[in-house]
């Protein structure tokens, strides 16, 4: 490795700043600017001056000759990389930033301020500093520093040896207990989360578009079992932190219902945002069984809006008595049409026949059940009314591909005696 003439460091650095776009300095162990390409350097008005603002990054040098990649708590992104040490040049440092990663919206940055307790007499400028800011996304400020590394030092680098040696500027690494002593204890005191089966039969009948379902699962939360900890030291802030968990999982649930993918995430954002508002830790308990039933009638609604109105009837005929003896005559009588002229009407606006339409539906029902329940098969299939199980497992196997049997065991739902038959 040489050592590098100014002019050459000048050239990199030029070159860096051409390709990047983002503030370039160099300084060294007396904290003096030996070069720097910040035409469009805007200082954080936080900082008196660009020398203070230098002096508080001037510590996080690389270690060794490895550039590192910092976060402060500003949402701002740092490169630092080491040049090649020369008598005249001792511990100098190239620095790139600040940037950041994304453009910030005025709702983020005030949530920012807010978090950390920005005076109302400051944000102002801290607006304008944003707006300024160059967006670089971590991966392209990875191989900034890959690029400049290998200029100073002709040696190549794996991404990952760059995300090794990132920190943040005065965060606290996150940690967490070992889990398997919390594991134990909660062992020893009976305390064991609920069983999944209570969360999938939820998000279930919201996939469903089934309202009453939903209400009827989160009234009848299992005495055994308990909800995670989610905070220790407000109750208040554990119950808004389970809310936003049951948020996220309702929204996926809604979009696998049938629900237009950004208008359930701007539902859940509005929700998060609402939650973030209660004040009374049994309040959000009611939250959360409304905010479960609006997700499933919104599916519901999608799935209505599809159709005419006696396809409607029909549907909601259907999704009512699935567990029924459901024929052509009863839904023309419903829907008040010619059985003849329903069923060409339903081929038309649905795209299958009646008949496969039921049949399909009670399969999705037969489905849920085996993935959800240890209901014995022949049991299901009486129940969904095919009193032969074999013309069952043939229905099955036509729209899913597979039999009954195959697909409860490829799915691993048994019940706890079957799992211990199996281990004998």
């Amino acid at each position: 490795m040489s050592i590098l003439t100014s002019q050459q460091l000048n050239y990199i650095c030029k070159l860096m700043w051409q390709s990047f776009k983002i503030p370039l300095f160099v300084f060294n162990d007396k904290r003096e600017i030996e070069l720097e390409f910040s035409a469009n350097f805007v200082l954080n008005p936080l900082y008196s001056s660009k020398l203070s603002w230098l002096n508080q990054i001037y510590d996080l040098k690389a270690a060794q000759r490895f550039p590192a990649l910092y976060r402060t708590d500003y949402l701002e992104t740092i490169i630092s990389v080491p040049i090649p040490s020369a008598a005249d040049r001792a511990d100098s440092v190239i620095m790139l930033g600040p940037s950041t990663d994304s453009e910030l919206s005025e709702g983020m940055i005030q949530s920012l301020l807010s978090d950390l307790q920005i005076p109302s007499d400051r944000q102002a400028g801290l607006f304008s500093y944003y707006a300024s800011l160059p967006v670089l996304s971590i991966i392209n400020n990875v191989y900034a520093a890959m690029h400049l590394h290998y200029m100073l030092y002709q040696e190549e680098l794996d991404p990952a040896q760059i995300y090794a040696l990132s920190h943040s500027l005065t965060r606290q690494p996150v940690s967490i207990e070992a889990p398997s002593l919390t594991i134990s204890e909660n062992r020893q005191n009976t305390a064991m989360h609920h069983d999944a089966l209570f969360e999938k039969k939820t998000m279930q009948a919201i996939r469903e578009g089934n309202k009453a379902e939903v209400v009827r699962h989160w009234r009848h939360l299992p005495s055994s079992g308990q909800v995670g900890l989610l905070a220790k030291t407000s109750q208040l802030r554990n119950k808004k932190n389970l809310a936003i968990t049951v948020i996220t999982l309702a929204t996926r649930a809604a979009v696998e219902g049938g629900l237009q993918y950004e208008t359930a995430l701007t539902i859940s954002d509005l929700y998060i945002q609402s939650v973030e508002e209660i004040k009374d830790s049994k309040a959000v308990d009611s939250f959360i069984e409304e905010m479960l039933a609006d997700f499933a009638e919104r599916v519901h609604q999608t799935k209505r809006n599809r159709y005419s109105k006696p396809i409607n009837i029909c549907l909601d005929y259907i999704f009512k008595h699935l567990y029924d003896k459901i024929s052509l005559a009863d839904l023309a009588q419903k829907a008040a049409l010619h059985p003849h002229y329903l069923s060409g009407l339903f081929k038309k606006e649905v795209g299958c026949s009646l008949r496969d339409y039921i049949q399909q539906t009670k399969i999705e029902e037969a489905r849920s059940l085996l993935m959800l329940t240890d209901q014995p098969i022949s049991e299901i299939s009486t129940l969904l009314n095919y009193h032969d199980q074999s013309y069952f497992s043939k229905i099955f196997k036509k729209f899913t591909g597979i039999t009954p049997n195959e697909f409860r065991n490829s799915r691993g739902v048994y019940s706890v005696c079957s799992i211990h038959e199996n281990e004998k």
